[in-house]
């Protein structure tokens, strides 16, 4: 994202840059007016596809073209500031987040160097999710995108040497039309990868190598100022009207790129164009591009850390952008980038060094749970607890012969009553809440959840409605485990409760999806299970319970409550609205729950759902404890369980001692500003 040696040498392209990346940053701060700045990015590969061309095709003509040389000379020129953006961004993550999100930094970082970091990110988050500005290296996707350019554009322009002009342009226009029409259809369909995958965006970089084979000149100033006003307002006009609702690239795309075109070859021979991009300004601005561009994401993001979001806060971000810029420019990116040394000793320290210490530092990180090492000795207590709350549970249920041995039973394995707790990974994570109700009323608890297993059972076989096939492999799991759940439930008279628990929230979307490792349900198909497997429950003299799960929380306030206490760590809330948290359950679990009951007087519902909520707040934390797992938005702690539990009893003290038929000694909460919020769960809502 800024000019190459003087091989080749346009000050205007300067300009250009400085066009390119004022777009992006006013985008990226938040001001609406500019919602299609990112479109800045795309004039990036234009100009690279230009300049990189003309620096390689005067070398070839010249008959000096190396390879390796090549690649040195982009890593001299990209490398020292580009690592010291990422390191201070690491050390940021370090001092200031949970340990997950500084290894995510690092593992960013590692897909940097690998020139990859477009297809990371795109396996993680999409461009416009609102959560994407929690990623502090996101804007790193451009950079891969480019070096993935730069390794094989070389080899293309070298098998072209000896083609003539016109069958050059034929073959780049080729290269064109297939990377637009796949990007296109990708955009299309909603492809995840169609924003960041290379192969997608060839024909924007294209665009720039066929500018360099086009002669273009027109009578005079005056014409060329003309098409040189109309470039730059074809950009504005996409700056001004597109935004995250815009299917890009694609088509879209087009107008944006062509408007970087006819700038730079109409610019050279345009008083106007010379005027505007090719002034002292715009040209210092440009050569600053590439460190202001790496700079101003993380910046962005140390502010919206924290709390810092407002228009006067972005603008002074911007210029911290500019100071830290400046310093890199001068101290780090020019003199290394001029620095005379052999090839040797330039791929060593620009591509092996960088390289090592990044393998090195990802080791470390690997091996020393995310640099848990690096942070306070009260934040190492607090997380080694809670991170006793992560599960890769791949319950054991499936893989043993029934019944299940008593080291699987827990509350109270010598109880007066069994009950079998089914469910998903939600289940799982409400493990400890279970044993405190175990112990409190004297239940032998038994577990048979699998993740990303709804807990139902399946009597005729599954299909995805509307495709006439069956459901795929990985989903037969899911059936093979409930059919082993009923068949025991069923079998064991001494089971008296069904303890049901699941991420109900999946009932808002048309299809349960998940990742690879979960299976496809619709969400009809599970609700009918759930309706005919409470029936068959029933009929066996089984008490169901649901529990009705916990909120899910915006990913801003993920790890929110032991962030307090990294080295410099906020105290801030770590609170939603409550109304925000409650619409969701009100909207789509309510109905499903008030529904089961009606049909079915075995049926009880365990409000768990609006614990953490008063009148106006859903929290994420009990008297500081964090009650959610770490690097996590719906799972309860495993840790939190015993908190959570008392919790409930105290916001809900009757449900139980109704449910086991025991006078309650417990006393309703008196009322007061953290009255119990009412939801639609509420017989006077209902």
């Amino acid at each position: 994202m800024g000019s190459d040696l003087n091989i080749f040498y346009r000050k205007d392209i300067d300009g250009l840059r400085a066009l390119a990346v004022l777009l992006v940053i006013i985008c990226h701060a938040g001001f609406k007016s500019f919602s299609g700045g990112f479109i800045g990015v795309d004039i990036f590969f234009v100009i690279s596809g230009f300049v990189v061309t003309n620096s390689i095709t005067a070398s070839l003509e010249q008959g000096r073209f190396r390879f390796s040389e090549f690649y040195v000379r982009r890593a001299k020129r990209l490398v020292p500031a580009l690592y010291t953006v990422m390191l201070v961004t690491l050390a940021f993550g370090i001092l200031l987040l949970v340990p997950d999100a500084a290894y995510s930094i690092m593992k960013n970082i590692g897909a940097v160097t690998i020139f990859s970091s477009n297809i990371y990110i795109s396996s993680l988050i999409g461009y416009f999710d609102p959560s994407a500005e929690n990623m502090p290296l996101l804007h790193t996707w451009s950079l891969s995108v480019e070096e993935q350019f730069y390794l094989v554009l070389p080899l293309l322009l070298f098998l072209l040497r000896r083609q003539s002009d016109r069958s050059k342009i034929l073959i780049d226009s080729a290269i064109l039309i297939g990377s637009l029409s796949a990007s296109q259809w990708a955009v299309s369909v909603g492809s995840p990868g169609s924003y960041y995958l290379f192969q997608f965006r060839i024909f924007e970089f294209m665009l720039g190598v066929i500018a360099t084979r086009i002669s273009f000149s027109l009578s005079n100033s005056r014409n060329n100022d003309v098409v040189l006003l109309l470039g730059v307002a074809i950009i504005f006009a996409c700056a001004l009207t597109m935004d995250a609702l815009t299917p890009f690239p694609g088509l879209a795309a087009l107008l944006p790129c062509l408007g970087a075109v006819t700038i730079i070859l109409s610019c050279q021979k345009s008083p106007v164009g010379q005027i505007i991009f090719g002034n002292r300004s715009s040209v210092m601005l440009g050569k600053l591009s590439y460190s202001l561009y790496l700079w101003h994401w993380p910046v962005f993001f140390a502010f919206r850390h924290f709390d810092l979001k407002s228009a006067w806060a972005m603008f002074g971000a911007i210029i911290v952008s500019l100071v830290l810029t400046v310093f890199t420019f001068l101290y780090i990116e020019q003199p290394l980038r001029q620095m005379k040394m052999s090839l040797k000793k330039a791929a060593l320290l620009f591509i092996g060094m960088p390289f090592l210490l990044v393998v090195c530092l990802t080791a470390t990180g690997k091996l020393t749970h995310n640099f848990l090492f690096l942070y306070p000795p009260k934040f190492q207590e607090i997380y080694k607890v809670l991170a006793v709350s992560r599960h890769d549970n791949r319950s054991t249920f499936a893989q043993k012969e029934l019944p299940l041995p008593a080291k699987d039973v827990f509350g109270n394995p010598l109880g007066i009553t069994d009950a079998v707790i089914w469910g998903d990974s939600h289940a799982l994570s409400f493990r400890n809440f279970f044993d405190a109700l175990g112990k409190e009323y004297n239940v032998a608890m038994f577990d048979m959840s699998w993740p990303g297993c709804p807990p139902v059972y399946f009597s005729e076989a599954l299909a995805i409605p509307g495709s006439g096939k069956n459901i795929p492999p990985n989903a037969t799991i899911c059936k093979t485990n409930n059919d082993l759940v009923m068949k025991y439930i069923l079998f064991h008279s001494e089971i008296k409760i069904v303890f049901i628990s699941s991420r109900w929230l999946t009932f808002k979307d048309d299809w349960i999806k998940f990742d690879e490792i979960h299976p496809i349900f619709s969400t009809e198909q599970v609700k009918k299970s759930l309706f005919e497997t409470v029936k068959v429950l029933q009929a066996s003299g089984k008490k169901i319970v649901f529990i009705d799960d916990l909120p899910e929380i915006p990913k801003s306030l993920k790890d929110c409550v032991i962030s307090r206490d990294t080295w410099f760590g906020k105290n801030n809330s770590c609170s939603m609205q409550a109304d925000d948290a409650l619409r969701p359950y009100n909207a789509y679990i309510a109905p499903v729950m008030a529904d089961l009951q009606s049909q079915f007087s075995a049926v009880t519902v365990l409000h768990t759902y609006d614990v953490l909520c008063d009148l106006n707040w859903c929290h994420t934390d009990i008297s500081g404890h964090q009650i959610y797992q770490v690097d996590d938005v719906n799972h309860l702690a495993l840790t939190a369980g015993p908190i959570f539990y008392k919790a409930y009893r105290e916001k809900h003290p009757l449900e139980l001692d109704q449910l086991f038929h025991r006078r309650s000694t417990s006393q309703p909460l008196e009322k007061n500003d953290n009255t119990d919020r009412p939801i639609a769960s509420n017989a006077e809502q209902l």
